[in-house]
């Protein structure tokens, strides 16, 4: 119910930020991220299609794939999310769009996947809240819970490090705690317009 509420609430406040203010704080957003060491040092990078009350993610994609970055961006089923490669922006703007309204790719093989390769440097990951110790409050269907847990799998199996986990979020996202239920991950940094927690 904790969290519910909150979800209910972040809403209302993520419905409130004008345009401009979106676009001010999506721009400082992108700055610091690709500042960040885990992400200059990163090959492969996991990156979310923005809705329109989420960070902007457009300027990132575009500025990671001229930096000759392999960007790979998430790929939903009912039950599932799988991270799948894109060589363009272009690739991006033929994606069929969800009843969500974002882009995602089409049918693709299995074997193109994140983690039927060689893993995730980094996963840039949306929400709802955020507080200051990584916790995150997600949309409640629980995608990146599971994923992160299948990215534990592989980097065990595999014997490499795990990717590191960097949300992005406005100001107004960060709370003074996130609820959060046993099966929730914490993540390694927060990014907001002015600083990361």
């Amino acid at each position: 119910m904790a969290k519910q509420g909150l979800r209910t609430e972040m809403r209302r406040v993520l419905r409130a930020i004008e345009p401009a203010a979106r676009a001010r704080q999506s721009a400082a957003v992108c700055k610091q991220v690709l500042a960040h060491p885990a992400l200059e040092a990163a090959r492969n990078v996991a990156v979310y299609l923005s809705m329109d009350d989420e960070i902007s993610t457009t300027e990132l994609i575009q500025t990671l794939l001229q930096r000759a970055k392999q960007v790979y961006v998430p790929r939903y089923t009912r039950e599932t999310m799988d991270m799948f490669p894109i060589a363009s922006w272009a690739d991006v703007e033929a994606m069929p769009l969800t009843k969500w309204n974002i882009r995602q790719p089409a049918e693709a093989p299995a074997e193109t996947a994140a983690l039927a390769h060689e893993g995730l440097d980094v996963i840039l990951v949306p929400g709802m809240a955020f507080d200051k110790a990584g916790r995150r409050l997600g949309r409640g269907k629980g995608y990146y819970d599971r994923y992160f847990a299948r990215c534990a799998q592989f980097a065990t199996a595999h014997n490499q490090s795990r990717p590191v986990y960097l949300a992005l979020a406005f100001d107004e996202q960060i709370v003074d705690q996130v609820p959060t239920d046993e099966h929730d991950v914490t993540l390694d940094a927060v990014v907001t317009p002015e600083r990361i927690y």
